[in-house]
């Protein structure tokens, strides 16, 4: 059970930097292609303006059907992985969260 919960630890590890990428790949992309789109959900980076009001912009953005709205294939594409991609870390998270709350004591 201990080297399951390393794995998934890994696993949800390496995520988290590909979600950084991916990320910082769609502002770039927003910005170059689409700025009026970029603009309304508050012009942000991955790291410098990065306010809670502009992750929720964000999240408007990629969850609701604004992506769709702008006719670009691969910007659709992208937030359509980026959605399953995140749900599947929640769940990752969630389930790594149980297992080791869950995960009986070790005596030795």
């Amino acid at each position: 059970m201990s080297q399951t919960i390393n794995v998934v630890f890994a696993v949800l590890f390496i995520m988290v930097f590909i979600w950084f990428a991916l990320v910082g790949w769609l502002f770039h992309y927003l910005r170059k292609y689409h700025p009026p789109t970029y603009e309304s959900i508050g012009s942000p980076t991955l790291f410098w303006n990065n306010s809670p009001r502009n992750n929720w912009l964000f999240l408007k953005f990629l969850f609701g059907s604004q992506c769709q709205s702008l006719n670009d294939p691969r910007l659709i594409t992208v937030c359509w992985f980026m959605r399953v991609f995140i749900c599947v870390y929640f769940v990752g998270f969630i389930l790594l969260s149980v297992a080791i709350i869950w995960r009986p004591p070790q005596y030795r």
